[in-house]
């Protein structure tokens, strides 16, 4: 730090030598009496000013559909006082921290006293030149912590209300925000239980009634920004016991800035405005950034992907969308890190299939989701997978049913929509040296675990005949092609001519397919037990076990084992399938039966014994997909 010249009156000065006589004395001028008579002031060099220690983060909001969307705000999170203190980052941010990355909320800011204004950090061409900035991997470490999705969450709600003041207060009780978060049909604590298939679980911290921590609101709250109040309040969220994550709900008459909700990207804390507090799509989305994640695009709009969460287009009310996250998110939650496909198609091609995420007990060879690293100048990775309408996701708005692509350039950058693909559709883009990437959505499964049969390669590879992938074992036919998503003016392709249907980003191509009627098993639509359990929570596991105890939770007229077909239920169905021209006559393998002693004809008698079974029980080295032929 420069030291800088101050001008004193005579009683500081006094003050100073009372103080530090020593230092005084060595550090001001010598000067007459009629001078201090005269001026009755003095020029003093003062001593190195006061620092300020913080942590830059990146606070991240969101907005309903109708309103612009937010750009990120810079905050910096005080660490050298005994209460947190979160600073607004204003002025020129951009050019002070040029080529730096922020994300991992690791970057320490040290500022000088005088350059803050209140909580407002000045980032102007007077105070930067005193300003600097390190890396502290050790912090980057922590703040890591609290991207982990995985095991038990401990969630506070803190409830700061002026319940004697109408517009001071929150208009949900403490119990209503109970059910809310953690007790609702729908809330953020079953849509990531769900979308991660239980390997998440929020729960309210044990140190407060039903995690609810009550906070009186000052007289005063409604005249301030909401992160004003908040520091005002003094809770240091670092020194609450039994805490990973924190939810603030305070009063709508603040100034939110326009959002719905704020969340640290990454962090600990999200901030809700009462409004908006008991909706599963702020819930969802600030506490995706919690765990490290930025928004979903589509069409150059931040929040517009209406495929996850971390879009906005989830229904607005407390009832909320059932659906997750798109393939981006989904790939670097991790969630089914076993079962994701790296694909660099420099190297060779890819045929496989894909399986919707609700469907992970029956994956078999399938892949979950498939990351496409980026290849060629300009490109990012692509992340794809089925985005099949069924379990969490079964109320999933866009590209329903379809092969999803995303593109995402890093695991905290923003991801936008690319395109959906039915049957026999293909979207391309250009890629390394000249030569065009195609990804081809060659059929669709229909059956009660669906799967997507894939291509990914060069334009003009064979691998693009869409031949059945080598590495699966389930022959997949062709579904009933289904509307694409709305990216042109309400065009839908006609079937049974080859068409073409133009996007921001690339071509998708339609071929033509010859179809007849097939019966299936379906679920009962919209059944789930006395306990909240649907069909498909029946699958997980021993599905066995299951139904043998389902009959114990009947609900809505049913109970598993007339809902639901893994357990002998539901009800058949009429579907559109592919004609599947078989050029070689095929022959089950003779003699064989599984390892209870199933053969071929009891697989063959039920429509979903080979998709749901098919890979297991193997017996004389072989299991049903492999032995029988209706299970090919």
């Amino acid at each position: 730090m420069k030291i800088t010249a101050a001008i004193v009156s005579i009683t500081s000065l006094l003050s100073i030598c009372l103080t530090h006589p020593v230092s005084a004395l060595r550090n001001t001028e010598r000067i007459s009496e009629d001078d201090v008579q005269q001026q009755r002031q003095v020029v003093v060099v003062t001593e190195e000013e006061e620092l300020v220690e913080c942590y830059i983060t990146e606070m991240s909001g969101i907005t309903p559909p109708d309103k612009p969307d937010l750009p990120p705000q810079l905050t910096c999170s005080s660490i050298n006082t005994e209460i947190e203190t979160i600073y607004r980052c204003h002025g020129n941010t951009a050019e002070f921290f040029s080529g730096t990355d922020l994300s991992g909320g690791h970057v320490k800011l040290i500022v000088p006293r005088s350059a803050i204004s209140g909580n407002i950090i000045k980032f102007t061409e007077n105070t930067m030149d005193d300003m600097d900035f390190e890396l502290d991997l050790a912090e980057q470490q922590r703040k890591l912590l609290f991207t982990s999705s995985f095991g038990q969450k401990q969630v506070v709600v803190i409830r700061v209300s002026d319940d004697s003041s109408y517009s001071g207060s929150v208009r949900q009780s403490a119990w209503q925000l109970w059910s809310d978060v953690f007790d609702d049909e729908n809330n953020a604590k079953e849509v990531y239980r769900g979308c991660s298939n239980g390997r998440v679980n929020l729960v309210p911290s044990p140190s407060y009634p039903n995690g609810i921590y009550e906070v009186n609101a000052p007289w005063n709250i409604c005249s301030k920004h909401w992160l004003d109040a908040w520091n005002d309040l003094g809770i240091n969220v670092y020194g609450l016991s039994n805490v990973d994550y924190v939810m603030v709900v305070m009063p709508d008459c603040l100034d939110w800035d326009n959002a719905a909700g704020w969340g640290q990207t990454p962090g600990r804390v999200t901030w809700y405005p009462s409004q908006y507090a008991s909706l599963p799509v702020t819930q969802v989305h600030e506490l995706g950034h919690n765990f490290g994640h930025r928004h979903s695009g589509k069409g150059g709009i931040s929040y517009a992907d209406d495929t996850g969460y971390m879009g906005n287009t989830a229904l607005w009310t407390d009832a909320g969308s059932k659906m997750c996250f798109n393939p981006a998110k989904t790939w670097w939650f991790g969630w089914f890190s076993d079962h994701h496909k790296t694909v660099r198609v420099s190297s060779s091609s890819h045929t496989g299939t894909l399986i919707a995420a609700s469907h992970e007990y029956a994956v078999g060879s399938s892949d979950i989701v498939i990351r496409i690293i980026a290849e060629g100048t300009g490109n990012k990775d692509l992340y794809v997978m089925y985005n099949g309408a069924s379990g969490a996701n079964s109320g999933v708005i866009g590209s329903r049913n379809q092969i999803l692509i995303t593109e995402q350039r890093s695991q905290s950058d923003e991801s936008s929509w690319m395109a959906g693909l039915s049957a026999n559709q293909s979207w391309s883009k250009s890629w390394e040296y000249g030569k065009t990437l195609v990804i081809k959505n060659c059929a669709i499964e229909w059956s009660a675990t669906p799967r997507a049969t894939i291509v990914i390669a060069h334009s003009g590879d064979s691998a693009l005949n869409c031949q059945s992938p080598s590495d699966n074992d389930n022959n997949v036919a062709n579904p009933p092609i289904s509307s694409p998503d709305v990216v042109s003016s309400g065009f839908v392709p006609n079937k049974f001519y080859d068409t073409f249907l133009a996007t921001d980003s690339g071509i998708i191509k339609e071929t033509p397919v010859v179809t007849k009627m097939t019966t299936v098993c379906a679920d009962i639509p919209d059944w789930y037990d006395s306990d909240g359990e649907d069909c498909d929570q029946y699958s997980i596991g021993n599905s066995e076990a299951n139904c043998n105890h389902g009959h114990k939770h009947s609900n809505l007229g049913h109970s598993s084992s007339t809902a639901c077909c893994i357990c002998g239920g539901g009800e058949q169905v009429q579907v559109e399938q592919a004609v599947v021209t078989v050029e070689e006559e095929c022959h089950d393998e003779h003699g064989w039966y599984d390892s209870d002693e199933m053969d071929c004809a009891w697989y063959e008698a039920y429509g979903s014994r080979c998709m749901n079974l098919g890979d297991r029980y193997e017996n004389f080295g072989m299991t049903a997909n492999e032995a029988c032929c209706h299970c090919r």
